[in-house]
């Protein structure tokens, strides 16, 4: 016996089981919405975490090449200085040279006279 009232129950039911599955939609929906905004702010983490890190490692080499190129100029400046030096020491050793020899001919020369 199929009355209207005998009906009214199976479409309850069935309004009951299309909320509750779009209810489950809206849940699915939610949860991937979740989901991917987390994907994102991870990615956008990882890309700032990579721009960090590539800054430090600029920053780093730009230090070493600082600390190298004075560390080069540091020793160029002491071998000018030694080569000076050189030169100095030279330049007296010859000096001296001239010296004794002016002082070895006037003994020399007063002994020839």
């Amino acid at each position: 016996m199929n009355t209207p009232t005998s009906k009214k129950p199976m479409s309850a039911n069935s309004f009951e089981l299309f909320k509750k599955q779009a209810q489950e939609r809206v849940e699915r929906e939610k949860a991937m919405k979740q989901q991917e905004d987390y994907r994102k702010v991870m990615k956008e983490k990882e890309e700032r975490e990579r721009i960090r890190m590539e800054n430090e490692r600029k920053r780093e080499q730009e230090e070493e090449d600082a600390l190298e190129k004075a560390r080069l100029a540091t020793l160029q400046t002491d071998m000018q200085a030694q080569k000076e030096a050189e030169k100095n020491r030279a330049e007296r050793e010859k000096e001296r040279r001239k010296e004794q020899e002016r002082r070895r001919r006037q003994a020399m020369s007063t002994k020839l006279i």
